[in-house]
């Protein structure tokens, strides 16, 4: 199993698994009554189909869209998308491509809002899928540049450099990319989402972490090896309660390396299943949907242990699971 994530699939597996409270801070219901991002994106329960079944209901708005959208017919395409996003809420596609039309609409706060929403649980498109949705790119380049005037005009406006540095990213240009999320982040440093990509972005090359200036290898110390312990020390029926936002967890760790995790948020409870390993003191999580949460663990205690997602937030407390009576 990984132990470690990309930026992205660390926060879908937040997100999934309810650790981390969700705020969009481009949701404004007033400016998009078309669709709320106030809630995050998940990922389906289960994504199979059938050989022979009908397409799922919104594909045929989507396909619609596209259309309107190669067209130019922006408003036709938010309209189709708007009904395709109410039957497939949490298909990113849907999201990205309705995200790209606001921004077409030049309306950018709300298409920041949906960005957002994608980003958190996916890496987004590559420049071949994006431009591949315009007649030309001079269109494309067109409503870039009305963005990057809207930047200039409004360098206070969160969801301007938000939006550019995702476009710089779509198109391959890394510097450019890193400066607006540097710019966003100072604009929103509360934000989570934005520190990661700041962070994996400031990251050295493999290269430069590993040689020194005149190309001579630099010797890396190893990561001290955590204690291992044994994994039956875990098993059975654990509970805790969110330090962070609101919400209660319950985990069941089986004997045949099976879990279910089962978050409950405004009431509203929602259960994850897969399966699990323990590597030293690292606790990995496999959902069926796909992904990996990894967390920092340690060795049953008095009936409690520790939970830390390994790369969450500076200040995560984590959570302290107690043996369910």
């Amino acid at each position: 199993m990984a132990l470690g994530t990309t930026c992205w699939a660390l926060n879908q597996m937040s997100y999934t698994f309810g650790y981390v409270p969700y705020q969009n801070p481009y949701c404004v219901v007033a400016e998009d009554p078309g669709y709320s991002y106030e809630s995050p994106l998940l990922p389906a329960i289960d994504a199979t189909q059938e050989a022979g079944a009908a397409p799922p209901a919104g594909t045929t708005q989507v396909d619609a869209a596209r259309t309107s959208f190669l067209a130019g017919d922006y408003d036709q395409a938010l309209a189709q998308l708007d009904q395709a996003a109410q039957q497939l809420p949490n298909d990113p596609v849907v999201h990205e491509l309705r995200g790209l039309t606001l921004f077409a609409l030049g309306r950018y706060k709300p298409s920041a809002a949906a960005v957002y929403a994608v980003l958190s649980i996916s890496p987004g498109w590559d420049w071949t899928t994006l431009s591949g949705l315009y007649p030309s790119v001079d269109v494309y380049t067109a409503q870039l540049r009305k963005l990057e005037s809207f930047v200039k005009e409004n360098p206070s406006a969160a969801e301007g450099h938000f939006l550019l540095a995702y476009h710089y990213a779509v198109m391959g240009h890394k510097e450019a990319t890193l400066r607006q999320w540097k710019l966003t982040a100072d604009l929103t440093p509360n934000d989570p989402l934005v520190k990661q990509y700041v962070q994996l972005l400031s990251a050295p090359a493999a290269d430069d972490a590993t040689a020194q200036g005149d190309g001579t290898p630099v010797a890396t110390p190893s990561a001290p090896t955590a204690p291992a312990f044994d994994a039956t020390l875990l098993q059975g029926d654990w509970k805790a309660t969110a330090t962070q936002g609101t919400g209660s967890f319950e985990l069941k760790l089986n004997a045949d390396q099976t879990f279910e995790w089962t978050f409950t948020q405004n009431g509203t409870p929602q259960t994850v299943k897969g399966v699990y390993a323990l590597q030293g003191n690292t606790l990995g999580l496999e959902p069926d949907t796909g992904g990996t949460l990894s967390a920092k663990v340690t060795p049953p205690a008095d009936g409690t242990f520790s939970f830390q997602m390994i790369g969450g937030p500076d200040n995560d407390p984590g959570l302290t699971f107690q043996k369910a009576s």
